[in-house]
């Protein structure tokens, strides 16, 4: 809801697009990748088909469908794209390579973005989406966000795979930081600047939470975030929820099964 500028990101990001035609940036939860990519593509200004995907979408028919159609949407007059589209007795693969044969051809740059790509997991569609993105006209870049690091299969992406951004990239600096509270009309000294840099280590949603909570100017950088977030998140949590939350702790990953054996609860999913 509130942006401020990010050069060093919105760099990384133009110069890995200059470089590669596709981009992958992986990066955990909160880490700025939807942001980073909506400031790339203002400061660049260029369209973009953007792709939301949740967990509905982890099936062919509804990944290719969503895929085929944001294609169209570039070129909604064209006649043999809608036919395509319309043809019942194509697999879901078939429709968007057909589709994309149709495509006439593009006067200016457009960027597929696939947001969320971690849900995909699908191994019919990772398997053949290399293929399908290759086919895509050469107007096109594509940007890939994930929190999960990229796939074996894409990494035939382009000619010598994919360029790939991680959290390192995304994190703000020091002077990001304090752009990003200048943009909220709070000013920090360089000393609280430094203090929020590196109670947060520029994880993004980190920075976001202090400069919207009276923390920021409050304790040293030991403590700083922790303290925001016992006052603002733990204390209004029910005892479940801490427990649950305390008890799969001891555990780097875990999925829904592990979640039951360490808290013990039946509804862990």
């Amino acid at each position: 809801d509130v942006c401020a500028p990010r050069l060093r990101v919105v760099d990384a990001i133009e110069r890995a697009v200059r470089s590669k035609r596709f981009v992958y940036v992986s990066a955990p939860a909160g880490s700025g990748k939807s942001v980073s990519a909506l400031l790339w593509l203002r400061h660049a200004k260029l369209p973009a088909v953007w792709i939301g995907l949740d967990r509905f979408d982890d099936v062919p028919s509804v990944f290719y469908r969503q895929l085929a159609l944001g294609l169209f949407s570039t070129q909604p007059g064209n006649v043999a794209m809608r036919a395509v589209l319309a043809d019942p007795a194509l697999s879901p693969v078939e429709h968007t390579v057909r589709l994309l044969s149709e495509t006439l051809p593009l006067e200016r740059r457009y960027v597929l973005v696939l947001d969320d790509a971690h849900l995909i997991q699908n191994r019919e569609i990772v398997k053949s989406l290399p293929a399908v993105l290759k086919r895509l006209p050469r107007a096109f870049g594509v940007l890939v966000l994930s929190r999960a690091e990229l796939p074996g299969e894409w990494k035939t992406l382009g000619s010598d795979g994919p360029a790939v951004l991680d959290a390192i990239d995304l994190r703000f600096t020091a002077d990001e930081v304090r752009g990003y509270f200048d943009a909220l009309g709070r000013f920090l000294t360089p000393d609280e600047t430094r203090r929020v840099h590196e109670a947060t280590e520029g994880w993004a949603i980190g920075v976001a939470a202090l400069a919207k909570s009276d923390h920021a100017t409050r304790g040293d950088s030991g403590t700083l975030f922790a303290s925001f977030f016992e006052e603002q998140v733990w204390s209004i949590w029910d005892e479940g929820r801490r427990g649950f939350c305390l008890a799969t702790s001891v555990a780097d990953q875990f999925d829904p099964a592990l979640a039951e054996l360490l808290s013990g609860r039946e509804d862990a999913r």
